[in-house]
């Protein structure tokens, strides 16, 4: 699993939030500039980056998310703001930043921002299954539910929500010509 980069030039609030990170089970380190958390991901991969704009100009900020963005790849970007500093805020989604945190916060919005960041960074790296395998799929259940092997077809349909192996798969069953009997006992 991929970690949390925490980028700010306070070191204690950087510590601070990696502390917690660490305490809800995240992987985390930190960088004091995004010069250097470009450099920390060309050695490690992020799934999520938690930017602080607060003392960054508007500028600084949009090349900051830019450099970061090529960088991270298919991670997300949240950045740490005031209320004060809309601009910012306006910039930074702008520039690539797909949530924000508002100082002073509750360290339970952060949790909820960074692993809503990271479910959806992992939705996007699993690997997808093709339209035609799916079809494939559908059929096979189809033609088990049609012959009456309704709990055959049932496994091949919820091996649709665990991934791309069927729980049939590796194990002869559900297959035709495979040794398996019939649920209705007539036929093998």
């Amino acid at each position: 699993m991929a970690g949390v980069l925490v980028i700010s030039s306070e070191s204690r609030l950087a510590e601070a939030i990696r502390q917690r990170l660490d305490e809800w089970g995240l992987a985390s380190w930190a960088a004091a500039d995004p010069s250097e958390a470009v450099a920390q991901l060309a050695r490690r991969r992020a799934a999520v980056v938690i930017l602080d704009i607060r003392r960054l100009g508007d500028e600084a900020a949009a090349a900051a998310l830019a450099a970061l963005t090529r960088a991270l790849g298919k991670g997300e970007i949240i950045v740490l703001n005031t209320a004060d500093n809309v601009r910012a805020s306006m910039v930074a989604m702008q520039a690539g930043a797909v949530d924000e945190v508002m100082a002073p916060f509750e360290t339970g919005q952060l949790r909820q921002k960074v692993l809503e960041a990271q479910a959806r960074v992992d939705r996007q790296r699993r690997p997808r299954r093709s339209l035609w395998r799916m079809f494939n799929q559908a059929m096979a259940a189809a033609t088990f539910a049609q012959a009456g092997e309704s709990d055959t077809a049932r496994e091949l349909l919820d091996a649709f929500d665990t991934g791309p192996a069927t729980a049939a798969q590796g194990s002869g069953q559900g297959r035709p010509g495979s040794a398996r009997k019939s649920s209705r006992g007539d036929k093998p």
